[in-house]
């Protein structure tokens, strides 16, 4: 019988032990009906209101999303422009409080690919947005990572999972928190495309 399984890694970011936390609460509650839906499934926006729900749960934690706010943009002199635009997500845990862009991927993984390349160019461009933000709060770069099997694979999908999920070690960086939850039900959850969708990573980057 398959179990679910968790895993929480965060370097130097303790202090957001207790969102992830309940991240992956909300990542396996009784409303979702792992035969037809999963939360992973929907997109970056949805699965950004999962995570400020989480922070709400949490004690002293408060969250604000799609808030007006200056940005910073590059010049072609290397200067730097203010323009209007929006934030993902704002948010504070007792005292430390935040601003963040957030990213979603949906990597194909096999034996041959662990969706490496993929992974690292969202969080990369996650942290690009998040710096361009104009606030006196910490800046971080999230990305909902969500890996896809071809039902072709199937036989294969517990290797292929473990070396993708063998990836998150090995991006090991003090200022990189990665969660995921895997729950025992989702282990051949179809999408209705051809590919399997058994697990959700967070990724989150402080700089």
């Amino acid at each position: 019988m398959y179990r679910t399984i968790k895993k929480i890694s965060l370097g130097s970011m303790n202090y957001l032990n207790p969102v992830v936390h309940k991240w992956q609460e909300l990542m396996e509650v009784d409303f979702w009906d792992y035969k037809n839906d999963a939360p992973w499934w929907y997109n970056e926006r949805a699965l950004l209101s999962l995570f400020a729900g989480a922070v709400w749960k949490c004690k002293d934690g408060w969250a604000f999303e799609e808030f007006a706010t200056d940005k910073w943009k590059a010049t072609k002199r290397g200067n730097k422009k203010k323009r209007k635009g929006r934030g993902d997500i704002m948010f504070g845990i007792k005292r430390q409080e935040f601003v963040a862009e957030a990213k979603q991927c949906w990597p194909i993984i096999s034996n041959r690919s662990n969706g490496k390349k993929i992974v690292t160019e969202a969080l990369s461009k996650a942290c690009l947005d998040s710096s361009c933000l104009r606030s006196g709060y910490e800046h971080l770069g999230i990305v909902f990572v969500v890996p896809r099997i071809h039902e072709s694979k199937r036989r294969n999908a517990t290797e292929i999972l473990k070396n993708f999920l063998d990836l998150f070690s090995s991006l090991k960086n003090k200022n990189i928190a990665t969660a995921w939850n895997f729950p025992a039900e989702t282990r051949a959850l179809k999408g209705g495309d051809g590919y399997i969708y058994p697990v959700i990573v967070l990724m989150l980057k402080h700089y």
